[in-house]
């Protein structure tokens, strides 16, 4: 059997701590871009320089396109005492760097990041000539990583974006932009006061050539938005991958979800990719074509009604981190806040 590893498999041992990430390709390539927190060794170099490799974890090499270089640096640590696998689809496909294929990476910056405690994805996308970036979704516990690819990708960063007022973790929101000149922005409908900018439908993020859609998604909550950007669909805990958030708390409503999935999201081409806030199986993306086919919630010429019953026979437990998360992130993401609730905007 090929010592070969797909790029799902590779996410649940990121998940899991578990994995020592090994770019093989010589320096230009990897100066130019590689998967963040990758050790660099040039399979050349492998032989001489295996013992550089950290003990205890599992090696996943990688080159441009697979196989090739770094099935030869794999076939060499295993040689030599290591476990090692090689990343098929090499970084051209991995979906963290660049969301389908080598033009999109020559031209728009693109970054998936995820937090193992909540499963969350953060999202930084960049103009690669201005330097100008925009970040959604960031999480307080990762802050320092976020704020560390941003430097070393020597970006600006512009918006702090949220989906909506999260529930199982704390924005990142406060501490970046305390450590940035980043404005922070959420839903008009949030009511958040110390945000900088408040959204609205329709509403356009410019950043460097680039421009970014606000689009209202109520539903999972009332203020919930989803983001387009260049293809691309940042559906928040609205719509997921064969899946929906839930509908049961913060103001959410099933019949609203249910409308903004299918009268918004679903009426963009079939090959627009779909990057949720939450994966909990190890999906990176899906598609609009994919999920309305395959989603068992609303795909599939799922009715109206059918959809409201089935969220009404969840029975899921609240989110445990809820009681603390909802208070900050109506403060932005402030920790220290003991507001009940956002105060009235004036």
């Amino acid at each position: 059997m090929k010592p070969s590893i797909s790029n799902h498999k590779l996410l649940a041992l990121i998940k899991n701590d578990n994995v020592t990430i090994l770019d093989v390709r010589g320096k230009d390539e990897f100066e130019r871009g590689h998967i963040f927190g990758a050790l660099h060794i040039p399979v050349d170099q492998i032989l001489q320089r295996h013992h550089e490799i950290p003990e205890g974890k599992q090696i996943v090499t990688y080159c441009g396109k697979g196989a090739g270089r770094s099935e030869n640096a794999a076939k060499i640590l295993n040689e030599n005492g290591k476990r090692a696998f090689w990343l098929e689809g090499g970084y051209q496909q991995w979906p963290f760097v660049s969301p389908s294929d080598a033009t999109i990476r020559e031209s728009l910056i693109f970054h998936q990041l995820f937090e193992r405690e909540s499963s969350s994805y953060t999202y930084l996308l960049a103009d690669p000539a201005t330097r100008e970036a925009i970040i959604i979704d960031p999480v307080l516990e990762t802050v320092e990583r976020d704020l560390s690819l941003i430097q070393e990708l020597d970006l600006k960063l512009l918006y702090i974006l949220e989906t909506h007022i999260h529930a199982d973790h704390i924005t990142g929101s406060a501490e970046i932009k305390k450590r940035t000149s980043a404005k922070s922005a959420v839903s008009k409908k949030a009511g958040v006061c110390c945000a900088d900018l408040e959204l609205t439908e329709n509403q356009e993020l410019k950043f460097g050539g680039y421009s970014l859609k606000v689009m209202e998604t109520p539903g999972h909550t009332s203020e919930s938005l989803s983001f387009y950007c260049e293809g691309m669909i940042f559906t928040g805990d609205s719509l997921m991958i064969r899946g929906t958030g839930r509908t049961d708390f913060q103001q959410g409503s099933a019949n609203d979800l249910y409308e903004s999935i299918h009268k918004k999201i679903f009426a963009l081409p079939d090959d627009t990719k779909v990057y949720p806030a939450h994966d909990y199986k190890g999906a990176l993306f899906s598609t609009i074509a994919l999920e309305r086919r395959f989603n068992p919630r609303v795909g599939d010429n799922k009715s109206q009604d059918e959809f409201v019953q089935l969220m009404k026979e969840l029975k899921l437990a609240e989110p445990t981190k809820i009681h603390e998360a909802v208070p900050a992130n109506l403060a932005c993401g402030k920790t220290n806040s003991r507001m009940a609730k956002a105060p009235a905007c004036t």
